[in-house]
């Protein structure tokens, strides 16, 4: 979650003016300015003529955490202001109480050079699913093949993979605490796919933030403290909600091996289960040997496998996480909601349905914020939030 003042809040739940700008900035730094034509002698010409847009954070998935959706009036010369290498699309979301405050969220950096534009009939420019500055990353393949560093942590090896295919003078925001460390083996062709393999491995999450900053964290897990309620009430935030339970991708049992092509398997396979008596996915004592006591729920395992465990260890930790997300009914819900430009995937909120009846209370839950998308532009249809109560899909 972006902090935002405790002001501006409070502010979301209730009067307020919300809305997006969008500039544009070189390679130097330096923000682009319109022509000064069609009266914007009385306007600020750095920002550019947005008509509608949105940007979109999804953590379901490695890759690209952010993208940037918009449509943008025609004006001579933005087409050559936006085209030069280098140029960055940077939104921002600006919340204004009737007294006059205001703050502005950021709500990404994303490279023009991997967007793709197009023109309306009506000369109007459409940016679609312009990607975050991972991007630039997925672009940086190996050129020759590298020996892998063996034995350094993999949250080094990530930074260093990382840096090499950023600017100079980039930082890397290392918040995570795995002890993981790298096996031996060689890497060649797709720069993002070998961090992605190292940090699904060592239990990471890898992204660059809303100010288009590289970071490292441990992946995020519905333990943490709620950021925001969703609530259904006088003052409440939701506009309405679809609910879903299911158990299909529900399991009480992960397997971690090793996957690297060689003769010899580095170690035995790695089993870990969800071993407590009052839960509802109970796998019993010991479901390898003893299956027929595990709970109702049965015994469901669950397969994942890697070339970069470098050991039993890293295996356990990789398993255990995996545990965490896989294990215990499922339950998702898609949520629309007053919008708030803060909120993050990977962000814990509660949630406050409507009463079912009116002699029960409402159903209260914590939630997962999976995807999020902020609007540029507010109109009637509100935030899309999509959340999970335990887990992603774990690959």
């Amino acid at each position: 979650m972006y902090q935002l003042p405790a002001w501006a809040t409070e502010l979301i739940r209730g009067p307020h003016k919300q809305f997006g700008q969008l500039r544009a900035r070189t390679a130097t730094g330096s923000t682009v300015q319109l022509e000064d034509s069609g009266g914007l002698a009385y306007r600020d010409r750095t920002l550019l003529p947005l008509l509608s847009g949105s940007t979109t954070a999804d953590g379901s998935t490695p890759g690209a955490r952010r993208t940037l959706t918009a449509t943008l009036a025609p004006q001579p010369g933005l087409w050559d202001l936006l085209v030069p290498v280098g140029v960055e699309l940077v939104p921002t979301v600006v919340l204004r109480a009737p007294n006059g405050n205001q703050v502005a969220i950021p709500q990404g950096v994303f490279p023009v050079d991997a967007l793709r534009m197009s023109y309306g009939a009506d000369g109007s420019i459409a940016i679609s699913s312009c990607p975050d500055r991972w991007s630039k990353v997925k672009a940086a393949g190996f050129l020759i093949p590298r020996a892998a560093p063996a034995g350094v942590r993999a949250r080094t090896a990530i930074t260093n993979l990382l840096l090499e295919a950023l600017p100079a003078g980039t930082t890397v925001t290392d918040l995570s605490t795995s002890t993981a460390t790298v096996p031996a083996g060689t890497w060649e062709g797709d720069r993002d796919k070998v961090i992605e393999e190292l940090s699904t491995a060592a239990s990471i999450d890898v992204f660059f933030d809303r100010n288009g900053a590289p970071v490292l964290r441990d992946v995020p897990q519905l333990t943490a403290s709620p950021a925001w309620l969703v609530d259904a009430s006088a003052s409440g935030v939701l506009l309405s909600a679809d609910r879903e339970r299911s158990r299909q991708k529900t399991f009480n049992v992960v397997i971690v091996s090793s996957s690297k092509a060689t003769s010899d398997t580095p170690f035995d396979p790695v089993i870990v289960w969800d071993n407590d008596p009052n839960s509802p996915t109970y796998a019993g004592p010991d479901p390898v040997n003893s299956p027929q006591l595990a709970g109702p729920f049965g015994v469901r395992p669950y397969r994942w496998s890697s070339p970069l465990l470098a050991d039993a260890n890293q295996a356990l930790v990789a398993a255990r996480t995996i545990l965490e997300r896989v294990r215990g009914q499922a339950s998702q819900l898609s949520l629309t909601a007053v919008p708030h430009p803060g909120l993050d995937d990977g962000d814990v909120i509660t949630v406050q349905l409507p009463r079912e009846r009116a002699d029960k209370r409402r159903p209260v839950e914590q939630h997962l914020v999976e995807t999020v998308t902020v609007p540029l532009v507010i109109g009637r249809d509100g935030q899309r939030i999509n959340t999970r109560s335990t887990r992603p899909d774990a690959t």
